[in-house]
């Protein structure tokens, strides 16, 4: 026996070990390619293993090596009725009464016939399927499985699964995470100790991407449905996706797949190539169809409108409505939002979902704050259950359950919550519940739902709460069950919704992403650069201002030029002279934001600005609002991105030099005719245009807003 993993709250046991095997280079049996590229299989004896990808697109570059001897195509886990008992793990190695090969037009078709599972020979036939149309840079990838197995059921499936994409220290890896959705880590080697494991659904995109020179491999669950899955990054630079199946585990009903399609596609560039792969596929999903937020009748323009955020953590009414005063004497003419934690009837973290009544004061000071022209929005989670709470009794059966029924829970602040189900009756009930007292007895006029944009999905085994068990698309549809007509109560009072972190599988139904958290060292802007247009991202990751002023400057540019709404500054002392400068900065890439609304409010992020002397990184340090530790984070002290209006007929450059002294920007130009726009927040810049090339000279701490009409 090998060792157990753990998976969705089940064990497998990892059996059926393999002989060794000699390194496959050689053995390739079938290829599969056109002009972009070229998917090498193993003959049958390899098991059809993977591998290698060549991608085409200019100098061929070469993804994936395997040596054989361990699953390296697809992997399935079979279990007994409650998930744990006789678990079982075949991969494409395992002997088999007939493997085959066939090709069908455009297709690869990969069968293993006769698989035999303990006591039962001959029960499990796979079938996976790759297909790549001529001209196209992208192919698919399905599997399915019929299983006769009268013991055991498929509880999860891991397809496709690649070994050594990339060698190490040799390739860009985008991975998912953050609260922006991606990681960039450049030259990278692979973690020695751990695997990267993400959830989806979550505040994780379902790509992951490898770059070497200018060739990069793409890989993306286009899964319209949004069912539960794992990306797995290995500590050699292997990748899976691993998907715990619909009624996982129960015999005679189990699903017969992942019943997704996975793209994996060559591309020329960077990371932001890419997000636009994603991009194209996203916008013409569910989530997507009532378009951009231009054009919603739905969407909340108190959204849309705000410029700056602030953030109270208080008890007492009167500090918040302090706070508002001093909110709109330093930043005045600007649109803001006000956070407010703790206005609820017991401490953080405590008595949830309990939320009502609320202390004293609150719902007087919430309607002070509304007629003042600020937006509202107090915290509420939608996801957790106290479970020292009296009600708990009554609400255990919402919650979601382990294969051998017992809640899952977790804890907080050193209390413990059951994960509700977004399925169960009984919670959304309780949602809808707390969610109209916030309107009518808190008078809010938003409301922030704490963990459903970030938190991993759940599996759940309960099957009183009309799901299937385990995997599938039901946690997405719950929430969207959830969230769909709260949106529309709170959309007619031009109340916005907003959540933790980003995603996108509720983007018809959230109005604004909150970008909270650590900041990553590696952080990318994914879902700006997927969304923008479409979703509303605010907040700058809660850190504090205990940072030198350089952090502060070079953070808050970096946030501006991916479009994020300017704030939520935990621990401000609003009118104290001591924060005037980084006070000064919001307000200025807030106004800046606001004139280039056009394009950074409802237009698409293109990228970067292609920068031919590249701004140099350098080490600043970050202290968080959480943590009492320092530690470093690399950013330049120059920034540029590019946008497009949403029509298309309009770019735009927006820029910042964080330094102390006037800096020199030289760029390939992606348009020509740019023009200085003098606008609310930008300074006085010079720029000229010659060769193909943008010069752009800003001072100390400065801002640019560049134009031009692409017509």
């Amino acid at each position: 026996m090998k060792n157990c993993v753990l998976l969705a709250g089940a064990i497998f046991v990892l059996g059926f070990s393999h002989p060794s095997r000699a390194d496959l280079a050689g053995t390739e049996g079938v290829i599969l390619e056109n002009e972009a590229l070229a998917l090498a299989f193993a003959n049958a004896d390899g098991g059809f293993a993977v591998t290698s990808i060549t991608c085409r697109l200019g100098t061929p570059v070469r993804f994936i090596r395997t040596n054989g001897r361990q699953a390296d195509f697809w992997q399935l886990a079979f279990a007994g009725p409650n998930g744990t008992n006789d678990s079982v793990v075949l991969d494409n190695h395992a002997a088999a009464a007939s493997r085959q090969a066939e090709r069908q037009g455009d297709s690869m078709i990969f069968r293993w016939q006769g698989l035999s599972l303990p006591g039962e020979p001959n029960v499990v036939d796979v079938e996976a399927k790759v297909t790549l149309p001529p001209g196209k840079a992208a192919s698919t990838w399905t599997l399915r499985i019929a299983n006769r197995s009268r013991q055991r059921a498929l509880f999860a499936t891991t397809y496709p699964y690649f070994r050594e994409v990339a060698p190490g220290g040799k390739a860009d890896v985008l991975r998912t995470g953050g609260p922006l959705g991606g990681r960039l880590f450049r030259n990278y080697a692979g973690s020695p100790s751990r695997e990267d494991v993400g959830v989806l659904p979550s505040t994780r995109p379902p790509v992951f991407a490898c770059m070497m020179g200018n060739a990069g491999l793409y890989v993306g669950a286009h899964d319209p449905e949004g069912r539960i899955k794992r990306f797995i990054c290995g500590t050699r630079q292997d990748f899976r996706i691993e998907t715990p199946v619909e009624n996982a585990g129960v015999v005679g009903r189990a699903a017969d797949g992942p019943g997704f399609a996975v793209t994996v596609a060559a591309f020329a560039g960077d990371w932001w190539q890419a997000a636009k792969l994603y991009r194209a596929w996203a916008l013409r999903q569910k989530w997507a169809a009532k378009g951009p937020i231009a054009r919603r009748t739905d969407f909340p323009r108190a959204m849309s409108d705000i410029d700056v955020w602030d953030i109270v953590i208080a008890d007492k009414a009167a500090v918040v409505s302090n706070e508002i005063v001093r909110l709109k004497k330093v930043f005045p003419g600007l649109k803001l939002g006000l956070h407010w934690y703790c206005w609820h009837n017991s401490k953080f973290d405590t008595n949830f979902p309990e939320f009502f009544p609320p202390k004293p004061g609150v719902s007087d000071v919430m309607a002070f704050g509304a007629r003042e022209g600020v937006v509202m929005m107090p915290y509420t989670d939608p996801r957790l259950w106290d479970d020292r709470q009296a009600s708990w009794a009554f609400a255990r059966q919402g919650a979601c359950t382990h294969p051998d029924g017992r809640e899952v829970i977790e804890r907080y602040q050193g209390r413990t919550f059951g994960v509700m189900c977004p399925h169960s009756d009984t919670w959304k009930e309780s949602v809808w519940a707390f969610s109209r007292q916030v309107l009518d007895e808190a008078n809010a006029n938003a409301i922030y739902y704490d963990q459903v944009g970030c938190t991993p999905a759940v599996p759940c085994y309960n099957p009183r709460h009309g799901h299937p068990v385990g995997g599938g698309k039901w946690w997405t549809d719950g929430y969207r069950a959830m969230l769909e007509p709260m949106h529309k109560l709170y959309s007619a009072r031009n109340a916005p919704i907003t959540t933790e972190h980003s995603g996108d599988l509720w983007l018809d139904l959230i109005d604004g992403y909150l970008h909270a958290g650590a900041t990553q060292l590696e952080e990318v802007p994914f879902w700006p650069a997927v969304y923008a247009g479409y979703a509303i991202y605010f907040g700058n990751s809660g850190f504090n201002l205990k940072n030198p002023s350089d952090t502060f400057d070079a953070y808050q540019m970096r946030r501006f030029v991916w479009g994020i709404v300017a704030g939520h500054f935990d621990r401000w002392k609003l009118g104290d002279p001591g924060y005037d400068r980084p006070r000064e900065l919001v307000a200025r890439t807030a106004r800046l934001r606001r004139a280039a609304a056009e394009f950074m409010i409802y237009g698409t992020l293109e990228g970067e600005l292609p920068f031919i002397e590249k701004p140099m990184e350098r080490d600043f340090r970050l202290d968080h609002v959480w943590r009492t530790t320092s530690r470093t984070i690399k950013m330049p002290e120059m920034f540029g991105t590019i946008w497009k209006n949403l029509d298309g007929t309009a770019m735009a450059i927006v820029a910042g030099n964080a330094t102390e002294k006037t800096a020199t920007l030289r760029f390939t130009l992606p348009a020509v005719g740019f023009k200085v726009v003098e606008a609310p927040g930008a300074d006085k810049v010079t720029y000229r245009e010659e060769g193909g090339v943008g010069t752009l000279e800003i001072p100390p701490r400065g801002l640019a807003y560049l134009r031009t009409d692409l017509r």
